[in-house]
């Protein structure tokens, strides 16, 4: 029985690296290779609301740029990839082309989660692996048992070929490489996929390593009350409150900062309503509010088909809650 919490054999064998997740393509697909990498990147960055230049998937892909740009050409004629301000995100597929994709069999999630895929681990740039090499690699890992021994058995090559949408001369050189760098063992149609040796490994870029560096809202923002009386009966409960705002400061400082907002504009933010809200009580309550209101309007900034931060929704809401003044009116 598969455990859910072990590793699959890529996971155990090629740990950390960076990777796309390849949209699982079906005979009726007419799309090569490198059109349907550069679709499934788009698609692959949906799930974090994202788009992307041309630039960007050029360096993602570390496929040549004028590879790039005809797939994309291809791709917006088919209504697959959509353009605004320079930007590029996978549309969805009509009824005829949904054809051209294999289903994973869930219908309960966003059409972009629906496609049955494989992860294609990204080559460095000075790895010298060709796109052709690296493809065949990661579709026999796709074909093999996750688990337990990786085996390929009863494939020939004009049926890599077809998959891959290459011919059969390329994925003939594909795998006489890959045997050269002792990732595969093939007799007649069974490939067995090897353990990567450390040099092996160093071909694909690995993931980035994110420290540990939670953004400290209160390092440049705090709720204070000057002079205040120690003597005041109260004194103890404003204390009390007074520590519990800036310990949600801190909280909703980080939130903010995984949303996307920069720390500058989070530090604006908060000096902006401490200067406009009115005395403690009422700061209390709004930090204890925060958190469900950030999230209800970062959910609509997405529903509105917008990516990124929801910071220029976040600064219309509270300057239509604590509008700014002009002296000279009054």
């Amino acid at each position: 029985m598969k455990n859910d919490k072990a590793p699959t054999n890529v996971e155990k064998w090629f740990p950390n690296k960076q990777y796309v997740l390849m949209v699982v393509s079906t005979k009726k697909c007419p799309l090569k290779y490198h059109r349907r990498l550069v679709y499934s990147y788009l698609v692959y960055r949906l799930r974090q609301d994202q788009t992307a230049t041309q630039a960007k998937v050029v360096k993602a892909l570390r496929l040549d740029k004028t590879a790039v740009a005809t797939a994309i050409v291809e791709l917006e004629t088919l209504g697959l990839v959509v353009r605004e301000r320079g930007q590029y995100q996978a549309a969805e597929p009509n009824e005829n082309q949904r054809q051209w994709f294999a289903s994973n069999g869930r219908t309960d999630g966003a059409w972009h989660r629906q496609f049955a895929t494989y992860p294609v681990l990204r080559p460095r740039k000075s790895s010298g692996l060709s796109t052709k090499t690296n493809a065949l690699l990661w579709l026999l890992y796709s074909l093999a048992p996750p688990y337990g021994k990786p085996v390929v058995l009863g494939q020939y090559l004009a049926g890599l070929a077809v998959m891959l949408n290459m011919s059969e001369k390329g994925v003939k050189q594909g795998v006489a490489r890959l045997q050269e760098m002792a990732l595969i063992e093939r007799l007649g149609s069974t490939f067995l996929l090897k353990q990567p040796t450390a040099e092996a490994l160093d071909l694909w870029e690995d993931r980035p390593v994110h420290q540990e560096t939670a953004f400290k809202l209160t390092s440049h923002v705090k709720v204070q009350i000057n002079n205040l009386d120690t003597t005041d009966p109260e004194y103890q409960g404003k204390m009390d409150d007074l520590a519990t705002i800036n310990e949600m400061f801190d909280r909703h400082g980080v939130m903010m900062q995984k949303a996307g907002c920069s720390p500058g504009e989070i530090i604006a933010y908060w000096r902006y309503v401490i200067k406009h809200i009115g005395g403690l009580d009422d700061m209390l309550m709004y930090a204890m509010n925060f958190e469900c209101a950030f999230r209800n309007y970062a959910e609509q900034h997405r529903t509105s088909g917008y990516s990124g931060s929801p910071m220029k929704l976040l600064w219309l809401k509270v300057k239509e809650r604590f509008p700014e003044y002009d002296p000279s009116t009054f």
